[in-house]
């Protein structure tokens, strides 16, 4: 590691150019992506009707609560790859990614297996008893957590501009795709379909670039592994516990109340969320995911 430090040239300071540049790419990139995202509820919600939709944002409700392992995950990545671009050693990071996204692929994959697993239990209890519903949604979260690994390490080492492209094109294929499968007749399947298609395709325009080798690295040093200690689980149990209390009541809802019933709820927090964002509440959903 004192070899790495030798050789490296540690960036000396930020400008108000600089970090009004990067914050116009992460802002205007997240805007539209939730664009997209709201778009997808709205139009999806509308054609698969109150009761499948009931059960689209009882999965998507899921979803945002298992998310907070991806997130943990990114901002592990992020502070990885934050280390090598201060160094001014940006030629590491693809290294890096490529030898760590083994890991954040291992650790989606046991999310994901466990999510099915749970699901033996949660389907009866949420009235989502069709296997299909719950493998496909167990290969998003699966997805979602190697994406976020890959856009917290695009993040850290300053590649905003493919932050934001990966995150504008999940949402943009996840809303076509489903579009497509569920005027096909693929119903529920068909809106989740399109939440996988688009996180493959978000996490194949983020990846493919990071991993390709710039320049020459000077070394890996402590940045080889992926630290998931006590700084990941401290915002873990955070983050979880904020979006438990935030989406939990799409479960109830989703147990408690009729098919349809449900549903209406479902929409009315979409709603009720998309108005926040609107008004300026940056204490509702920013999630790109759900």
């Amino acid at each position: 590691m004192n070899d790495l430090k030798d050789k490296t040239q540690p960036r000396s300071g930020f400008t108000l150019r600089m970090i009004g540049r990067d914050a116009a790419v992460i802002i205007g990139g997240s805007f539209i992506a939730n664009v997209f995202n709201y778009l997808f509820h709205f139009m999806i919600s509308r054609r698969l009707g109150p009761d499948d939709y009931g059960t689209l944002a009882t999965l998507a409700a899921a979803a945002m609560i298992v998310g907070v392992v991806g997130s943990a995950v990114a901002i592990v990545a992020m502070q990885d790859t934050a280390k090598l671009w201060a160094l001014g050693d940006e030629a590491s990071v693809a290294p890096f990614v490529r030898k760590v996204a083994p890991a954040a692929a291992g650790i989606g994959l046991i999310v994901g297996v466990l999510a099915f697993a749970a699901s033996l239990i949660a389907g009866p209890y949420l009235h989502i008893v069709n296997p299909a519903l719950w493998i496909a949604f167990a290969a998003y979260l699966t997805l979602s957590v190697l994406s976020g690994f890959f856009r917290g390490a695009a993040q850290g080492a300053h590649r905003f501009r493919l932050y934001a492209l990966s995150a504008i094109s999940e949402t943009v294929c996840k809303l076509a795709v489903a579009l497509a499968l569920v005027a096909a007749g693929w119903a529920v399947l068909g809106a989740i379909g399109g939440f996988v298609a688009g996180a493959l395709v978000g996490l194949a325009v983020v990846a493919l670039p990071l991993a390709l080798p710039r320049g020459d690295p000077r070394g890996l040093g402590e940045h080889d592994h992926l630290e998931l200690g006590g700084r990941a689980l401290s915002v873990l149990w955070l983050s979880a516990s904020i979006l438990l209390l935030l989406f939990m009541d799409q479960l109830f809802a989703k147990h408690h109340l009729s098919g349809a019933e449900a549903g209406f709820y479902g929409a009315a927090g979409t709603i009720a969320r998309t108005t926040r964002r609107a008004g300026g509440d940056q204490n509702g959903s920013t999630s790109l995911t759900a």
